[in-house]
């Protein structure tokens, strides 16, 4: 009779678990986010395509993040490789844990609707970590938004769109500063379209 030792997974095991979810977002066009740690005092303010849009605020977080210059309609294809990467890099180099989703830091999409555009990959983090190239540890201030949360794998485009206009409706100023959170829901992987307010 032998005896087994239990194996813990393995580090890249633990990371493609991380970023499983990316991989299946392979359609997002205007780019996007997914729920975070919600705000108890959100409030509603409309519906979009039957989802509800809430003001919310996301809590105060140090991200593990990098930085791409990418088309902007080839973001939801490359978005699964560079969640990878970033998620390695803050583990495996930097010796940091990953506590929260995949959070994307996007530009301001009345200006940017076709070209290339610099977006932000990251995730939140915790520990005292170690510099690694090319990628940044910083802590991220409260961030006021207006957020739905739709499934993955869809053209959020639209429903960018559709956000900037409930916030002009409502007399709301947007930031400029926008993000798309990725998590998984009851129904699936499912992205929070986060767009920022002053």
């Amino acid at each position: 009779m032998t005896n087994k030792t239990p194996q813990t997974p393995s580090i890249t095991h633990r990371i493609l678990r991380l970023a499983l979810p990316l991989l299946l977002m392979v359609g997002l066009a205007g780019c996007a986010t997914s729920a975070s740690n919600q705000d108890s005092q959100a409030r509603q303010v409309g519906t979009l395509e039957g989802s509800p849009v809430q003001v919310t605020t996301v809590p105060r977080a140090t991200y593990f993040t990098g930085e791409y210059d990418l088309p902007a309609d080839d973001i939801g294809a490359q978005t699964g490789p560079l969640a990878e990467k970033v998620a390695i890099a803050a583990v495996k180099k930097a010796k940091l844990d990953i506590v929260g989703p995949l959070t994307l830091f996007l530009p301001d999409w009345r200006k940017q609707t076709s070209g290339e555009v610099t977006i932000g990959v990251g995730y939140p983090v915790t520990g005292s970590g170690q510099m690694v190239p090319r990628f940044e540890q910083d802590i991220k201030s409260e961030f006021k938004c207006l957020s739905v949360i739709r499934k993955a794998g869809v053209d959020n485009s639209s429903a960018w769109k559709e956000l900037y206009v409930i916030a002009e409706q409502k007399g709301m100023q947007v930031s400029g500063n926008n993000r798309t959170v990725v998590t998984r829901g009851d129904g699936g992987y499912q992205v929070e379209l986060q767009l920022g307010l002053l």
